[in-house]
């Protein structure tokens, strides 16, 4: 029997119009959670995939590690460096504002956790990670899109148009915000 041979990257492109469709219905429409839940999983994918294409072209072995930040650090300094540096381009061209956690590429990474699509799947379960306890993961595809971008670009040479600097991001704490929200959802409860 033969080994199956990898399809060329092209294929991911689908992927990549499905992570970019629009939410079809209106903004504050209650499917809209489950709609950005299969966002994020397709584009934890396609970052899996894209880590993992690069580390075959350069020959490095990964097995069956699903570790978005260790697959990432398996590049080498230069690739990542390049990769950081699209990243933060784009999301300066993009966000006004973005968490903490989201600084660069290798924070987004490692917060992202060791298996950052079953803690999407499973985002309702605090047990997963560290977040919070009444969720496991942001689900944050827009932010997720930055680094899709970016290393669609850097490693696997897409074109893309000159990027247009329009913020300086500046980065909320994603703790912070969480603590907040906690003693918010205390002192309701507490008053009821």
């Amino acid at each position: 029997m033969a080994a199956s041979k990898k399809p060329n990257i092209i294929w991911m492109e689908g992927l990549l119009t499905h992570f970019d469709a629009p939410f079809p219905h209106q903004h504050d429409d209650p499917r809209r959670l489950g709609f950005d839940v299969s966002r994020q999983i397709v584009g934890l994918y396609i970052i899996e995939m894209l880590l993992k294409y690069a580390l075959d072209d350069s020959g490095a072995t990964y097995g069956l590690n699903h570790n978005l930040h260790e697959l990432f650090m398996k590049l080498s300094r230069q690739r990542r460096r390049a990769v950081e540096r699209k990243y933060v381009e784009i999301l300066n061209s993009s966000a006004e504002w973005a968490w903490d956690v989201a600084k660069s590429a290798d924070s987004l990474l490692r917060y992202l956790g060791k298996d950052a699509i079953t803690a999407t799947r499973y985002f309702w379960e605090p047990e997963r990670t560290r977040l919070s306890e009444h969720a496991s993961i942001l689900i944050m595809p827009n932010t997720i899109r930055h680094l899709v971008y970016s290393l669609f670009i850097v490693l696997h040479g897409y074109p893309s148009k000159p990027i247009v600097k329009r913020y300086d991001t500046t980065f909320r704490s994603l703790a912070d915000s969480l603590e907040q929200d906690q003693k918010r959802v205390s002192s309701e409860v507490a008053e009821r």
